[in-house]
């Protein structure tokens, strides 16, 4: 709990969690074009685990709130 609260001025200051979250989409989908692309088993896997904790950190704001 200590840690998320040390993240307050990244998720309140609405600009930068908003650019913040705007490369999380972008690596997002830089994780499908991957997926899209490979043949690889474990290359697949990876890009699914990464997108998993992408997609995780974007609900990094309502953790760090609910934690308040």
């Amino acid at each position: 709990k200590e840690h998320l609260k040390k993240l307050n001025q990244l998720v309140s200051n609405h600009k930068v969690w908003e650019q913040f979250n705007n490369y999380l989409n972008y690596l997002i989908t830089e994780q499908h074009r991957i997926m899209e692309q490979t043949d690889s088993v474990s290359i697949l896997n990876r890009s699914q685990g990464s997108i998993m904790t992408l997609r995780k950190l974007t609900k990094l704001r309502d953790e760090v709130n609910n934690v308040q």
